[in-house]
């Protein structure tokens, strides 16, 4: 299993466009509101800051899935790859979400 050493989830966006952790010790995350000095609009730093709350749940969804497709492989010894292909897209996003630690 992956050590996780971020501020758990639910993360939620601020109305300054901060990520938010509501979980004791908690508080801001990262603040995504230096948009007029980087360029972006307003609309662009509050996506990122959406996508950005919403990386703990997205982690924890794709350690389930894998965890099912890994299952499944088992039991389907022949597949047509598209499961291989999921797994393999799957494990390069929680290698980046984590570092590369998990198991």
């Amino acid at each position: 299993m992956h050590n996780n050493n971020h501020l758990p989830g639910p993360w939620a966006v601020g109305d300054d466009h901060s990520i938010e952790s509501p979980t004791p010790g908690g508080g801001c995350v990262v603040v995504i509101g230096r948009h007029k000095i980087l360029g972006y609009t307003g609309e662009q730093a509050a996506a990122n800051a959406r996508l950005i709350a919403a990386a703990p749940c997205m982690l924890l969804a794709l350690t389930i899935a894998r965890a099912h497709i890994r299952r499944a492989l088992d039991e389907i010894p022949e597949n047509d790859g598209h499961l291989t292909g999921a797994l393999a897209v799957i494990a390069d996003a929680i290698t980046k979400a984590t570092g590369g630690d998990f198991e």
